[in-house]
């Protein structure tokens, strides 16, 4: 563990010296040290992740790539020490300020504190996230073993945007550790998600409101959750912070273009980060021109729109130019049954758009999702974490006490993000897919939680003000509750080991339809080259084999085939030669996991109480 913590400590270091080294070529003058900071930093993670995945387009992802990377990126660092000095100084100034104000402040200082410890705590287990798991470890796993950039046919994340998955990689190629991977992608990338916020904040409001903007969007139960993950959301949303605050500077001093070039930048290598992007670039986009053409007239409109769309360009094109060379279809799998139908592109059986989808699209189903949120999903949404209650009390409450009168920026970001919220219903409605409003729902709370706590100290603005540190707390209480659920903890304080930890969640923690202990041993002694079809693909990171899914594996919806002969031609085209099977499956989910056509075509040959393991026959 001590180990994990030393080599994510110096990943980070190295793109702070790369990010510093960048930062001197960029002729702006940034509102304040946090601000120079991110920049600084989001510069680092950008340059580093695409010359990441420029060496491994050349065959050139290997151990000695990472710590050669390390090395320049650290003496950079070295060679800017008085600048680090400076950031630190500037960053204990920061938090002296937040515990020199009123019981509100001190007590958010403290809950924010305790979500970084019980962050970093649950990253130094074992990942057991499912599209961690399942995808975004998996799919840099692959990239690691095989020394280059692939897409896997049976890793479904294998075609989206990998700057996120290349800095895994990263990490990957400095131990073999899947903690150090999340260390890094996870818990690292929540700090700076955290200041990235607080730079967007700062450009509007006072030092103080702007740390309690960045704690309201930190003690999210969902960011906890993504910080204790290795998905991409977290380094995402760093970069949506600084495009939104790089833009909204160029609204407020638009004779000055480069802040709409680095806005540009920024959502480029947001757009590397997470295919959700081009939403973000319509809105952002369509809002730019828009607001040229009313103020400037159509030429200047027309230049502002194709100056931002090439600086998006410049830094997000590489993963996308990828997939209109080899599938041709730059967003697959999104649009793959139109683009197939067209011109022949790849298709595939499963499409980003509307997986996660729960709640009727009515005005009934977005008021719902937007409630629930907040407060808490049914059951029936999975992946229903939540941004919890501080955005819904502390917003209203600061509108209804004329807080916000005469704050046009902060209205401007309110506008936006119920703009967001609507196109995010429509497309994905968990709460991680609406970080970029959630970010700005937490600059305007942040800045209503500072007026009330700068404010006299009467009675209605203390229960206010008790309110939202119940609803704060009971964050922080919801992720004790998952971690103590999880066990997680019990790695951090030594009493069991990072295998036996695995041992017990796959036995006794996670439901029937994953794995056993017992189940993951049998796989592995299959090897590595071995391919297995199964209705529940799960855990794979664990397994040896290619666990391949019945729903989308190899491209093919396996478990809709309903011929036997078409079956058993796939199977053999596609190398697979095992096949998993559940307890507690339905006989006829699907034909291959059928007890007639693993009789005639399947040898058993491991039963276990959760699944059983059978060879295809030849």
């Amino acid at each position: 563990m001590i180990l994990d913590l030393l080599l994510a400590a110096l990943v980070l270091l190295a793109i702070y010296g790369v990010g510093r080294a960048l930062r001197r070529f960029v002729p702006l003058g940034f509102w304040g040290r946090g601000s120079d900071l991110a920049f600084a930093l989001a510069f680092g993670l950008g340059a580093l992740t695409l010359l990441l995945f420029g060496f491994s387009l050349l065959g050139l992802l290997r151990p000695w790539l990472g710590w050669l990377l390390i090395i320049i990126g650290v003496g950079l660092a070295v060679l800017h020490w008085r600048a680090l000095l400076e950031d630190a100084a500037a960053a204990a100034n920061a938090l002296r300020s937040i515990w020199q104000g009123g019981w509100f402040a001190k007590a958010v200082l403290l809950i924010m504190v305790g979500f970084v410890l019980t962050n970093l705590l649950a990253d130094l287990a074992p990942p057991v996230e499912g599209d961690s798991v399942h995808q975004y470890l998996l799919l840099p796993t692959v990239w690691v073993e095989e020394g280059r950039y692939v897409q896997p046919t049976h890793i479904w994340a294998a075609t989206l945007p990998g700057s996120m998955m290349m800095l895994s990689a990263w990490g990957l190629l400095l131990r073999d550790s899947f903690s150090l991977a999340t260390l890094i992608t996870g818990f690292g990338m929540s700090l700076f998600f955290a200041l990235g916020v607080y730079a967007l904040a700062r450009r509007f409001v006072p030092q103080g409101a702007a740390m309690l903007a960045s704690a309201a969007a930190y003690t999210m139960p969902d960011a906890a959750y993504l910080a204790q993950s290795a998905k991409v959301d977290m380094g995402w949303a760093l970069f949506e912070a600084l495009t939104l605050a790089a833009l909204f500077r160029f609204f407020d001093e638009d004779d000055d273009p480069r802040w709409l070039v680095l806005s540009g930048v920024m959502l480029g290598l947001a757009a590397g980060s997470k295919n959700q992007v081009p939403l973000s670039i319509a809105l952002l986009g369509l809002w730019l021109v828009g607001r040229m053409l009313v103020q400037h007239g159509i030429g200047r409109a027309l230049r502002s729109g194709f100056t931002f769309g090439l600086a998006v360009l410049a830094t997000g094109f590489p993963y996308y130019l990828y997939n209109a060379i080899a599938h041709l279809n730059p967003f697959y799998p999104v649009f793959a049954s139109t683009t197939a139908a067209w011109w022949g592109a790849t298709p595939s059986p499963r499409s980003e758009l509307g997986t996660e989808i729960v709640y009727e699209w009515t005005v009934g189903g977005y008021f719902t999702n937007l409630w629930n949120a907040s407060l808490g999903h049914g059951p029936e949404f999975y992946l229903g974490f939540i941004a919890g209650p501080v955005f819904l009390l502390a917003v209203p409450i600061g509108i209804a006490l004329g807080l916000l009168r005469g704050e046009k920026a902060l209205w401007r970001m309110l506008a936006y993000a119920m703009v967001f919220s609507v196109a995010w219903f429509f497309v994905k409605q968990a709460a991680r897919h609406f970080l970029p409003g959630l970010m700005l729902l937490a600059v305007v709370a942040g800045y209503v939680l500072w007026r009330l706590d700068q404010q006299s100290p009467d009675w209605p603005r203390r229960i206010v003000l008790s309110m939202a540190g119940l609803a704060l707390t009971w964050n922080l209480i919801s992720i004790w509750g998952v971690l103590y659920w999880s066990g997680a903890w019990r790695v951090a304080a030594g009493i069991e080991s990072r295998e036996a930890y695995l041992v017990r969640w796959h036995d006794t923690v996670i439901t029937a339809d994953f794995p056993d202990w017992g189940t993951l041993e049998q796989l592995n002694t299959l090897g590595a080259e071995a391919r297995v079809v199964s209705l529940h693909a799960t855990m794979p990171l664990y397994a040896a084999p290619d666990l391949v899914s019945g729903n989308w594996g190899d491209r093919i919806a396996y478990q809709g085939i309903t011929d036997p002969d078409e079956l058993l031609a796939l199977f053999e085209a596609h190398d697979i030669g095992y096949e998993l099977t559940w307890t507690i499956d339905e006989p006829d989910a699907a034909l291959f996991a059928s007890p007639a056509f693993l009789d005639e075509h399947a040898d058993l040959i491991y039963d276990g109480p959760r699944a059983q393991l059978y060879r295809l026959k030849d």
